[in-house]
């Protein structure tokens, strides 16, 4: 959000006009005003991916190297160009690749593979062949592991929430708040969705318990479709 000099002014000149006397319309009037400043200024913050003081110094290199580390994919930098802009300043592209290129080797680490997966880090194949081919594989094996294990938590959650509800029309049908048939149809509603979680539930515990059961018998690499021999020393 972009305020000209103009408007910067016209705010600066509203203060001499202040007085205890404001009226109600007034003091709401300003309150909203603030309000949306405030919200201007997070929605800013909650974009940004650099501070414009990065955005200044340029050094691309060093933070492609941090965003390459981090795992983020070439699509990152499209978000420092648009944090960038507002300090009016082009982001240099073919530098911040070269070092997301150096941080990316350190990502791309065989050993970091499963671990990254299972954590729900990402992968947005930013790996050059030679470590992509051992990393994609584990990687996915330990995305699909925290996958289930979302779903699982996710449904847990839902089941505890639809029972709070329950427990709260009983609560208002007792009270007298509700008659008899809200209650009902809010049952009906609530225990179906009760049904759906509980069976997605049930579903990724399975697909879970196989899953571990593979890794312990078999191992991770035999699971990822990978020999044994394919390991670094």
């Amino acid at each position: 959000m972009y305020f000209p000099v103009r408007s910067a002014k016209w705010l600066a000149g509203l203060r001499p006009n202040l007085r205890c006397t404001l009226s109600h319309k007034n003091v709401v009037w300003l309150g909203c005003l603030t309000l949306l400043l405030l919200g201007a200024a997070t929605v800013l913050n909650s974009c940004t991916t650099i501070t414009m003081d990065q955005c200044r110094e340029g050094d691309w290199h060093q933070l492609g190297v941090v965003d390459g580390a981090k795992g983020r994919g070439y699509s990152y930098f499209d978000k420092h160009v648009r944090t960038c802009r507002w300090a009016r300043i082009v982001p240099d592209e073919p530098t911040w690749l070269a070092g997301h290129k150096v941080g990316a080797r350190q990502f791309c680490k065989v050993e970091n593979a499963y671990k990254y997966g299972k954590s729900g880090i990402g992968y947005y194949n930013i790996c050059e062949p030679d470590q992509h081919a051992l990393f994609a594989p584990l990687h996915k094996v330990g995305f699909r592991q925290f996958k289930l294990e979302l779903r699982i938590s996710y449904a847990e959650r839902e089941i505890a929430s639809v029972e709070y509800e329950l427990k709260s029309l009983a609560d208002k049908l007792e009270a007298g708040k509700i008659d008899s048939f809200e209650f009902s149809s809010s049952v009906v509603s609530l225990n179906s969705r009760t049904r759906d979680h509980v069976e997605d539930m049930a579903e990724a515990s399975v697909e879970l318990a196989k899953l571990e059961w593979r890794l312990k018998t078999e191992g991770l690499w035999k699971v990822a479709g990978l020999s044994e021999k394919d390991k670094p020393d």
